[in-house]
């Protein structure tokens, strides 16, 4: 069974690709999400699932065979529990676009247990959905960096104008001061 899609991200296809490969974003990207390790390259997940046949506690494994950065990676997975298991590769191909980056993602998982029983097409909605949440999360988790940055810009931005204010003013109460002093002088 193929299952195929895609989702264009408000952001940068390098970021994307920084928070596909950070545990950090990880974490809080894939959904159901018990723990996330990452040793020599392979991440470790426990996961709880609950949708339908797929319900269910599942510890898995995911690394990188291959890449192109920023552009293409292939994704080996491998996820059990008690009552089905799952292996596949998964292709994320990033797509740069004139507001952000198009993410299609393909793979033909082969599934075993009380989940092949599900069919293809309940099988590639659950899937889809699945996807539709852990990429939401990691364009919500860029945007949000994003909008710190842009903050913390703009408050240094408002700090450093008050500052040249600030001198600006003492320079014309200086002015002021000594203008006064010679007329009095004068006087």
């Amino acid at each position: 069974m193929l299952i195929k899609g895609s989702i264009e991200l408000k952001a940068n296809r390098k970021k994307i690709w920084k928070y596909l490969l950070d545990p950090k974003a990880l974490k809080k990207a894939i959904p159901g999400l018990k723990s996330l390790s990452l040793e020599n390259g392979i991440y470790y997940a426990e996961i709880d699932l609950g949708f339908s046949f797929l319900k269910g506690s599942y510890s898995g494994e995911f690394n990188i065979v291959e890449e192109a950065k920023p552009k293409l990676m292939l994704v080996e997975l491998r996820g059990s529990s008690k009552n089905n298991s799952i292996s596949t590769t998964a292709s994320l191909k990033l797509t740069k676009t004139k507001t952000g980056t198009i993410v299609s993602y393909q793979t033909e998982p082969k599934i075993s247990g009380r989940i092949s029983f599900l069919g293809a097409r309940l099988f590639n909605n659950i899937a889809r959905n699945i996807a539709g949440q852990f990429f939401a999360s990691i364009e919500k988790q860029i945007l949000a960096e994003e909008n710190l940055k842009k903050k913390k810009k703009l408050k240094k931005s408002k700090a450093k104008k008050a500052k040249q204010g600030a001198k600006k003013k003492k320079k014309i109460v200086k002015k002021q001061k000594k203008k006064a002093k010679k007329k009095n002088r004068d006087l």
